[in-house]
């Protein structure tokens, strides 16, 4: 097999990059940005913070950041599960994949 002297490119890449209409749609993109982005700091102020002495926390944040973690938790446990599951003939190929694929 005989490589070529200049690396391998994307054709689809290049195409996208020396497009015009491209160009030219990312520079409307960038002036309707700023203008939008002009009209918002025109129309929301910013929010007037407390003073940092209250610290009170609801109990509803405890309850959803306690469910989230029991959610979490379940997950973990039907992922490790599913991991537990696969025979080692197969995590030895999938170790062979993951160093090809990191060695590539």
């Amino acid at each position: 097999m005989v490589e070529d002297e200049e690396p391998a490119t994307s054709w689809f890449y290049d195409l996208l990059s020396d497009a015009k209409l491209l160009a030219r749609l990312a520079r409307r993109w960038q002036h309707w940005n700023e203008r939008f982005d002009l009209w918002l700091s025109m129309r929301i102020r910013p929010v007037e913070m407390e003073d940092g002495d209250n610290r009170s926390v609801s109990v509803g944040v405890y309850a959803a950041g306690g469910l989230a973690l029991l959610g979490l938790l379940y997950v973990a446990y039907l992922a490790s599960r599913s991991l537990v599951a696969v025979p080692a003939a197969q995590w030895s190929m999938i170790v062979i994949g993951l160093l090809a694929t990191l060695l590539r």
